[in-house]
């Protein structure tokens, strides 16, 4: 098969995503991940770095050499799309956004605090107007690289090699096994610890990649890119992850906002580090410049793998 096939197949991925969404449903293959991780872990738990690092590297081998399989036996360019679309979720998260935005513009702050619960561990009961979408900004700033950009970053390096199923389920296998253990807990600190670090090495690039995103989106989105890159260099190392500062600080300083402080996780209160211009509210338009982002980075991954086709 040439290269040109694999391009028209993470192309037509990416239009099929942003026209339908990730479906939301039971045998979802990120949903079967996750179920073989709880699997897993319950077979060999111990709290051991050897036997979480283990674990980590056994599901993504799955994965990856399921996806090995698929790539060799699908021979359309269509249904390879077809299977490569449940990798995606730009036009999910977009929605995720907008599901808190909508309530909001309709004075509904109950109806957005629901939409908040379901994208965050939060507490968001008692969250006023300015928390809820300040809290949703963050979450989609933390989620757009490793959710949006990354996924799409690398199905193309699979494009290229041949191999985009193999890359794009090895990777969300990496981004599932951190969401579940890569956590620093009493049960986790040592049993997740690789996969938090594998996790760390998968989104280095596209962590500063969004950065280019930035500076070529941001202007014509109205956004204030002196203001986002002043925040970047100032608090992009403010973050608990190597990673999501770069996104966090950017989209903070070029929306004129602020992530962190103090956050409640349901009666406990972690004081976070502040991200971002201090003292800016959050504003609804700041939600639909959100969802925007969002989509122009899917538009413009899929208009790179259109030149390239």
């Amino acid at each position: 098969m040439t290269l040109d096939f694999h391009l028209q197949a993470g192309l037509l991925a990416i239009f099929i995503d942003l026209l339908l969404g990730d479906p939301a449903v039971s045998f979802h293959p990120i949903v079967l991940m996750g179920k073989s991780i709880q699997w897993m872990e319950k077979k060999i738990y111990k709290n051991s770095v050897l036997r979480g690092g283990l674990m980590a590297l056994a599901c993504v081998g799955i994965a990856f050499g399921v996806g090995l399989l698929v790539d060799y036996w699908v021979r359309s360019p269509v249904a390879l799309a077809g299977i490569l679309f449940w990798g995606l979720s730009t036009r999910s998260m977009a929605k995720a956004i907008s599901d808190v935005r909508v309530p909001l513009e309709n004075r509904d702050l109950t109806g957005a605090r629901a939409g908040l619960s379901r994208i965050v561990t939060r507490d968001t009961s008692e969250m006023s107007s300015d928390e809820v979408i300040r809290t949703t900004l963050e979450s989609g700033s933390e989620n757009i690289v490793d959710g949006v950009l990354a996924p799409i970053f690398f199905m193309i390096m699979g494009c290229f090699l041949g191999i985009p199923v193999a890359f794009l389920a090895a990777f969300k296998m990496v981004s599932t096994l951190d969401s579940m253990i890569g956590y620093r807990t009493d049960r986790y600190e040592r049993f997740g610890k690789v996969a938090a670090r594998m996790d760390d090495v998968v989104m280095f690039l596209p962590a500063r990649l969004f950065v280019l995103f930035a500076c070529v989106v941001f202007p014509v989105l109205g956004l204030n890119l002196a203001g986002a890159l002043t925040t970047w260099r100032r608090d992009r190392k403010k973050s608990t992850s190597v990673n999501s500062g770069y996104s966090e600080s950017l989209i903070s300083g070029g929306l004129g906002t602020w992530f962190g402080g103090p956050v409640r996780y349901f009666g406990i209160v972690k004081e976070n580090p502040i991200i971002g211009l201090g003292g800016g509210s959050g504003e609804i338009w700041m939600l639909k410049k959100m969802e925007i982002l969002i989509y122009c980075i899917g538009i413009l991954m899929g208009g790179a793998l259109w030149l390239g086709v």
